[in-house]
């Protein structure tokens, strides 16, 4: 033990109290504790004093063991792509049958508008009919009138009457609206091949409505029937040289001869020939077979009958317009007729 050790146990015994008085000093004053000197720890340079710092874990970091001159060079993470959301795409409304985005706005709307009420109930057809009489011909001993034994059809004479109109109320019923026209050419039989001629044209023209019904199904083809009525205005086309009177096998030339000069009145000591006819009405059965190319483009084929209250007729003999004898007589005009057409439906 040295003497260092033993002056420490000194002072700490002295100072706790322990030891004797009889190692106290002979004087009454208390003996002060003993002041434990320890040796100097040498001080810490350049350390900053760190106060009320909060505990720090250090994680030692680990690094590339290659010097700097020999790591690989560290590319950059390419940036992520940024992709927009999808823009909303404004659907322009259905125009039907046309573009009209780069119409004037007033005419597009009109047209939307239009376009609207006449969406499944327009329909506009264009067709043409192969007319036949059903009472044609006769022998010269019943003739429709005088020696006129031949009645020959001219069918669709009038363009208008290729046009149909249809509003259909539902896909399965509608009206149909169109011309309709019978119209025939006149013939003479005589006894002699040379005189025979053509008094003239009977003509029957006027509106017709119709009730069609269809059967639209799972197939292109679709059946139609219908019903209809025609208001018919009867006229009669006479044949120049007949009417003013001019006969026999110069006729013709006799005719131009008298237009030549003027046409003076009254021809042939003012004999005339005239038939009037009266207006009459049909009732009209119709068939239609519709193949549906797109859904506004049809052809059909069709097949009508049509009914016509005979045309009653009067013939007329006068000197100077003043008739001198009438005969009183009657043109069938029924007739059937075959066809086919296009239809648009808007």
């Amino acid at each position: 033990m040295t003497l260092r050790t033993i002056t420490v146990l000194l002072g700490l015994a002295g100072w706790l109290g322990l030891l004797p008085t009889a190692f106290s000093a002979p004087d009454t004053e208390a003996i002060p504790p003993a002041i434990i000197v320890l040796p100097e720890t040498p001080a810490i340079t350049n350390t900053p004093a760190i106060t009320n710092a909060p505990a720090v874990t250090i994680i030692p970091t680990i690094t590339n063991s290659l010097p700097a001159t020999n790591r690989p060079p560290t590319e950059a993470p390419a940036p992520k792509p940024v992709i927009p959301p999808p823009a909303e795409t404004v659907q322009a409304p259905d125009s039907g049958m046309f573009d009209t985005t780069a119409w004037p706005l007033w005419a597009e709307e009109t047209w939307e508008n239009t376009s609207d009420v006449l969406h499944d109930h327009l329909r506009i057809g264009v067709r043409y009919r192969q007319i036949h009489l059903k009472d044609d011909k006769r022998d010269p001993d019943n003739s429709f009138l005088g020696s006129i034994t031949e009645l020959n059809a001219q069918s669709d004479y009038k363009s208008i009457t290729w046009l149909t109109f249809d509003w259909m109320a539902a896909p399965y019923v509608g009206l149909r609206f169109g011309w309709d026209q019978v119209r025939a050419q006149t013939q003479t039989s005589q006894q002699t091949a040379s005189l025979n001629h053509t008094d003239g044209n009977v003509d029957l023209f006027g509106p017709g409505l119709m009730l069609v019904l269809r059967y639209p199904n799972k197939t292109r083809l679709i059946p139609t029937a219908g019903v209809g009525y025609s208001w018919l205005n009867a006229t009669f086309e006479h044949n120049a040289p007949w009417h003013n009177g001019f006969g026999g096998e110069n006729k013709d030339a006799n005719y131009d001869a008298w237009v030549a000069a003027g046409s003076t009145p009254w021809p042939n000591h003012g004999y005339q020939r005239t038939i009037t006819l009266k207006d009459t009405s049909a009732v009209t059965l119709y068939g239609e077979l519709a193949f549906q190319f797109t859904d506004h483009l049809d052809i059909h084929a069709f097949i009508q009958s049509m009914d016509v209250q005979g045309v009653d007729l009067t013939y007329d003999l006068s000197y100077y317009g003043t008739p001198f004898d009438s005969y009183q007589a009657k043109f069938p005009m029924s007739n059937t007729a075959y066809g086919a057409g296009l239809r648009w439906s808007f």
